[in-house]
């Protein structure tokens, strides 16, 4: 849902803040969400949450990813940009 959500920004020139919480498998080459094996060798969820954010932000030109207290969610970036 988040590359559909910045797809619809970039397309309208606005602004936006979200906060990917399910990032499907795929989107970041082997890296999954899931703790397979097959994460090259990235074995911890924060750090591949951390990864899959910050490919999503680098592809899409975002301007910042900030972080709430990972205390509330363990799914705690923020991405933020704007296009207008």
């Amino acid at each position: 849902l988040s590359p559909h959500v910045l797809s619809v920004a970039r397309e309208y020139r606005t602004g936006y803040a979200i906060m990917p919480c399910c990032i499907r498998d795929g989107l970041v080459g082997s890296v999954s969400s899931s703790s397979s094996g097959r994460n090259g060798g990235i074995t911890d969820d924060k750090s591949r949450y951390a990864m899959q954010v910050g490919y999503l932000a680098g592809k899409f030109d975002c301007v910042r990813v900030a972080a709430i207290s990972h205390r509330i969610t363990n799914r705690f970036l923020i991405i933020i940009g704007d296009w207008s």
